[in-house]
């Protein structure tokens, strides 16, 4: 019960005190001029936060415009680089396709003139009599 009692107390002293401070901000002329004082600190106080709170969004804008526009640029050049590279691996492969063709057809026509000598030949040996 004595805890209760001194919770009483407190509470009592509590509002003794916010109610003194009630009557001397709102009924005296020094707690009406210290509250007055008061109010233009605040809103002063206030008006200088939004004012930096403007300040750093606008930074953070311009610095979030910027990382983007760097993350563009980078994006476009990576593009960019990779666009080149396909490109030039793509003309390796024409080049080695068109090597490989034209080292096909030369064979091919090889084979052609090499059978065209063995069959003149064989010809040849069918007309003297030579095959048997």
């Amino acid at each position: 019960m004595s805890n209760n009692n001194g919770n009483m107390w407190a509470l009592a002293f509590g509002v003794l005190v916010g109610g003194s401070a009630a009557y001397y901000l709102t009924q005296t002329k020094e707690g009406k001029k210290m509250a007055k004082k008061a109010k233009k600190r605040y809103e002063q106080l206030e008006k200088e936060a939004r004012a930096k709170l403007n300040e750093n969004s606008e930074l953070i804008t311009e610095k979030a415009t910027e990382m983007v526009n760097k993350t563009k640029k980078m994006i476009d050049d990576t593009a960019t680089v990779a666009s080149n590279k396909v490109n030039e691996l793509t003309n390796q492969a024409e080049e080695a396709v068109e090597k490989t063709t034209s080292s096909f057809d030369k064979g091919i026509e090889k084979a052609k003139r090499k059978l065209a000598s063995k069959s003149y030949e064989l010809e040849n040996a069918a007309k003297n009599g030579t095959i048997s």
